[in-house]
């Protein structure tokens, strides 16, 4: 089961599954990389890659980081939750739930 905190965090932050697939790289790997990259590795263009990037950088999830050629990187008071977050997946129940939530969010249908 999803405690209340993280499912909040979900709710706030994954909002899409490039949203999804953005968090994972960042944590994976540190950094982003130039949105065209990203929308190939992907497979979005490269606005909605930024359109995404936007909305995590306004929500507070990722910030820019000017020691690092302005790269766009995890929070760090937000890191533990997408570490927790990123451990669920591990786990099918938890990343089905996660899965139904965006996917709801993401394909509402009216």
């Amino acid at each position: 089961m999803i405690e209340e905190e993280l499912r909040e965090f979900i709710n706030r932050y994954i909002g899409s599954l490039l949203e999804w697939d953005l968090v994972l790289h960042i944590h994976s790997n540190g950094v982003t990389m130039k949105e065209k990259e990203l929308g190939e590795l992907f497979g979005y263009s490269e606005g909605e890659i930024k359109k995404a990037l936007g909305k995590l950088k306004s929500g507070g999830l990722i910030q820019t980081d000017s020691s690092m050629s302005n790269e766009s990187i995890l929070a760090p008071d937000l890191s533990d939750k997408v570490a927790t977050f990123v451990d669920l997946l591990d786990h099918r129940r938890e990343r089905m739930t996660i899965l139904a939530t965006v996917l709801q969010k993401e394909h509402t249908f009216f």
